[in-house]
């Protein structure tokens, strides 16, 4: 139950709702959020019509980011999702081969982006690459050979 207090509404336990601001904030990010999802669903939609490409994507949501790797070029769009949808860097790398996987450490701040030449690894600040680690070249086998 709350009560007016000062022009303002404070519950028993000493708690006033939360600002309009905050509010409005939240249903923006909400929005923009939305937004996203309905642009990626439908450039996936497009690109299978012309190709079966595979694009991965992972939310950066304490910087409202979202990366989304296309599978077949190798390239990471990095997405600005806070004030809408726009693209704020492009990760690409001339000797990165397909991608594979994407994982995020957020508390230091890391993107790995895993692929068939090797692993990458940027700072999610600056976008720069900290480390390039290439696959190693399969040796000859162990096993004997199948007669």
């Amino acid at each position: 139950m709350c009560t007016r207090h000062s022009s303002k509404y404070v519950s028993r336990i000493g708690l006033e709702p939360p600002s309009l601001r905050h509010s409005l904030l939240g249903v923006l990010i909400g929005c923009a959020l939305l937004a996203l999802a309905t642009w990626l669903g439908n450039s996936a939609r497009m690109q299978s019509l012309s190709e079966p490409a595979n694009p991965l994507h992972i939310v950066d949501a304490s910087h409202a980011l979202v990366f989304d790797a296309e599978a077949a070029t190798g390239d990471v769009r990095v997405l600005n999702v806070r004030n809408g949808v726009s693209e704020i860097a492009r990760l690409h790398d001339a000797q990165r081969g397909s991608v594979t996987a994407l994982s995020l450490d957020p508390q230091q701040h890391v993107l790995t982006v895993e692929s068939s030449s090797g692993r990458y690894q940027y700072d999610t600040l600056s976008f720069r690459l900290l480390s390039r680690e290439p696959l190693l070249a399969a040796g000859p086998s162990n096993y004997p050979a199948a007669d």
